[in-house]
């Protein structure tokens, strides 16, 4: 498992963001469940085409939107319900 979801055990934290791999694209109850309440998380890197993101989009876990830096370059910014 990648050193950041190693941080898990030290949450909850305020905000968390994910730049590849595991917590990102898999694992991401790990992610959610090391957010307090309320707390966001980010996840960049997100193209009009990528998919191996929607999870974070449709989850039940966050309220999440797609935020475009610039028509080709996005993020999405959760935030834990």
């Amino acid at each position: 498992m990648a050193a950041s979801l190693e941080l898990a055990g030290h949450g909850p934290f305020d905000l968390v963001y994910c730049d590849a791999g595991p917590g990102k694209i898999d694992h991401q109850d790990v992610t959610v469940s090391m957010t307090r309440p309320g707390g966001v998380i980010l996840l960049d890197d997100l193209t009009p085409t990528r998919t191996d993101l929607d999870w974070w989009l449709h989850s039940p876990d966050v309220v999440a939107a797609t935020i475009w830096v610039t028509p080709q370059l996005g993020a999405i910014l959760a935030v834990r319900r």
